[in-house]
């Protein structure tokens, strides 16, 4: 992530030679570090949209996201209910 979006940290060289911005760049600064996804919090934002935009049987974008799910204003659930299992099917016969 560091690499990609070129975040590096440290302080620019003073120096009277010329030298190429490559190697500038690598004498000045080392890359920083990142943990996973602290770039963007995406797991975050997806679980304040759920909270938020969730329906009973889907989610509906929010306006301002629609231009950015090629119009797509609600995203239907592509599955039904889960099925019981057997030991909550033997439980409810005794009920």
């Amino acid at each position: 992530q560091a690499r990609g979006v070129g975040a590096r940290c440290g302080q620019k060289k003073t120096g009277g030679d010329k030298k190429s911005k490559e190697e500038m760049m690598s004498d000045r600064a080392s890359y920083v570090h990142f943990l996973n996804s602290t770039l963007c919090a995406t797991g975050r934002g997806i679980c304040c949209l759920l909270e938020n935009y969730q329906e009973a049987d889907g989610v509906r974008v929010p306006e301002v996201l629609v231009p950015f799910m090629g119009g797509i204003d609600f995203m239907p659930f592509e599955r039904g209910p889960m099925e019981a299992t057997k030991g909550e099917k033997k439980g409810k016969g005794k009920k």
